[in-house]
């Protein structure tokens, strides 16, 4: 039984999955190994601060940093190295079991598969507006889709509180297309989908992702990253994988 794709293209649009606590561990040591090194590169007189600290508390020395200078999605996308990590892990063992051949995008045409991780601080506007996924495809002509497959997104918790520091998705409304329009704006020289209307009002849910948590998703199905409210920074990772056309119902 295809357990994750009927959940994906079902009713609701998103399915949940887990790693291991050990494979948790190891994500989190990749990311903060780049995290590490992209602040070497651009403060190195105040690198020690940060290693002397958890991921999750990134906000008590931000003010050390230009923040939105320093961390544009170029510098967060893993390299090849952590995308084979991903791929031996229970959960994506899991996927292939269900999908077979499980392409992953490499949205920024670097040459490899792109998984990235975000930083999400309290209180701050790190959050995007909230989208489909499948409109970046209708604003950026350049972002193509492999021929024979459909886009799935995966988002993981790497550090968050369970049900108040995570992603928010309105169930079901991968089916309801034509009743969520957008227009595009530039920002930072790209096009970025903007939701018409005001998207407080829309049903949202937030499922309740412990760390090493991850939710499977439409890429029709609306969502965002929620508000961050809580006294730590969030991180996450998130990537698109492509599945063989014949598994979209």
């Amino acid at each position: 039984m295809n357990h994750v794709n009927d959940a994906v293209h079902g009713l609701e649009g998103y399915a949940c999955l887990s790693a291991t606590q050990d494979e948790l561990a190891d994500l989190r040591e990749c990311i903060r190994e780049q995290w590490l090194y992209r602040l070497q590169l651009v403060v190195p007189n105040e690198v020690a601060k940060f290693s002397a600290i958890s991921m999750d508390q990134y906000h008590t020395l931000d003010n050390l940093v230009d923040h939105a200078k320093i961390w544009p999605k170029t510098s967060r996308v893993l390299p090849a190295s952590a995308v084979r990590l991903v791929r031996s892990m229970v959960f994506f063992k899991k996927l292939e079991a269900e999908y077979e051949k499980i392409l992953i995008g490499d949205e920024e045409n670097f040459g490899w598969e792109n998984i990235t991780w975000r930083l999400v601080r309290p209180h701050q506007k790190d959050v995007g507006p909230v989208h489909a996924d499948e409109w970046f495809y209708e604003s950026r002509p350049t972002q193509k889709k492999p021929e024979g497959h459909i886009p799935v997104k995966i988002w993981m918790a790497i550090y968050c509180n369970a049900g108040r520091n995570g992603l928010k998705v309105v169930a079901g409304s991968h089916r309801q297309i034509d009743q969520h329009p957008y227009h595009t704006e530039i920002r930072n020289g790209l096009a970025v989908p903007v939701l018409d209307g005001n998207e407080e009002e829309l049903p949202f849910t937030i499922p309740q992702t412990n760390p090493g948590d991850l939710i499977v998703f439409n890429h029709h199905l609306l969502h965002g990253g929620v508000w961050n409210n809580e006294s730590t920074t969030r991180v996450s990772i998130d990537f698109t994988i492509f599945v063989p056309q014949k598994f979209k119902k």
